[in-house]
């Protein structure tokens, strides 16, 4: 009986409670969800990807400390200016404000994020890379393109100075596109989370590389001219 009164709801009605219902009714399958694989390529701590060194550059990742090799700091100071043909790639920024300062380290949970400011041009993540698809696309992995960008969270819902998400690209302010195809809109994945899903010209869906990889390219727009514009980025996940 169960089974027969599942089988007499719509998709919407399934995926309720599971995303927003602004996403369900724009036709994401439930089967997407509950067979697809996925890969997240993230810059938070703790993760057996960054661990490993898979989702980060060799010698990016301290065994010890988890941290970073770039600061913020370090980031700013680089005047590298990516073009549109040629994005710069956007840097892993450790958060210093998340580590103690302590000889026994006892939290290990670190909000990193990938940066990108007004000062960079254009920049980009690939997702996966090379060794992302060697460890977890290997077997299983056939997207069908849903892109899903989860943006650093800001200490309670204040964000730094500059710092751009949604209601920026919502005013234009913060330009994205997704192997070459421009996000049109953002769609929240579920209630309260920091994680959106792009939606480019022919909708939710995205065509992979022909190496099946996925680039964001991202470009952050000046607005005040008393703060450097910037975006966060914690997590890039792709199914």
């Amino acid at each position: 009986q169960h089974s027969l009164k599942r089988s007499n709801m719509t998709q919407a009605e399934m995926l309720k409670g599971s995303v927003t219902e602004e996403l369900a009714a724009k036709g994401l399958k439930l089967e997407y969800l509950l067979q697809n694989k996925i890969i997240c390529h993230t810059a938070m701590l703790p993760s057996r990807s960054r661990y490993l060194e898979i989702s980060t550059p060799k010698n990016q990742t301290k065994i010890i400390n988890f941290e970073g090799n770039l600061s913020l700091e370090d980031v700013t100071k680089d005047g590298t200016i990516g073009t549109q043909s040629l994005p710069k790639t956007m840097p892993l920024v450790n958060d210093p404000e998340s580590r103690q300062q302590c000889e026994v380290v006892l939290n290990v949970d670190h909000r990193d994020y990938f940066y990108a400011s007004e000062n960079s041009g254009f920049s980009s993540i690939v997702f996966p890379n090379d060794a992302e698809f060697s460890a977890y696309g290997a077997e299983g992995f056939n997207p069908v393109g849903l892109v899903i960008l989860c943006f650093k969270k800001c200490d309670w819902l204040k964000c730094s100075p500059g710092e751009m998400q949604k209601d920026a690209f919502d005013l234009g302010h913060l330009e994205l596109w997704v192997n070459e195809q421009r996000v049109v809109n953002m769609t929240a994945f579920d209630r309260g989370s920091q994680c959106t899903v792009l939606e480019g010209e022919n909708g939710l869906y995205h065509n992979p590389s022909f190496e099946g990889r996925f680039e964001l390219v991202v470009r952050v727009h000046k607005v005040d001219k008393d703060t450097i514009s910037n975006v966060r980025i914690a997590s890039m996940l792709v199914l």
